[in-house]
């Protein structure tokens, strides 16, 4: 496993299994990566109808599901950029 992948080959096998997976996913209007469950197949027509459903696993107890939401949350805030601050005028 990369330090890169979103989940281990054995989760993904399962989010594969419910029918989604974890990808990034750049979003040209926005313009930023984001990390989004995807519907892999049927039964979730669309990412929305995927994402509702890795959700209310994951309030059951789904631990894969948990992680995914935990690796979306944490992308989501993004990375501590250090900003300098702005110099004080002189009197």
């Amino acid at each position: 496993m990369s330090k890169f992948d979103l989940l281990t080959p054995k989760e993904k096998s399962i989010a594969t299994s419910q029918g989604w997976q974890l990808v990034r996913v750049f979003d040209s209007g926005k313009n930023f990566l984001a990390v989004l469950p995807l519907a892999f197949e049927m039964p979730f027509p669309t990412a929305q109808s995927a994402h509702r459903a890795v959700t209310h696993r994951a309030m059951n107890g789904d631990v894969v599901c948990i992680k995914a939401l935990s690796a979306i949350a944490a992308d989501a805030v993004g990375p501590v950029i250090k900003t300098k601050s702005p110099k004080k005028a002189k009197a």
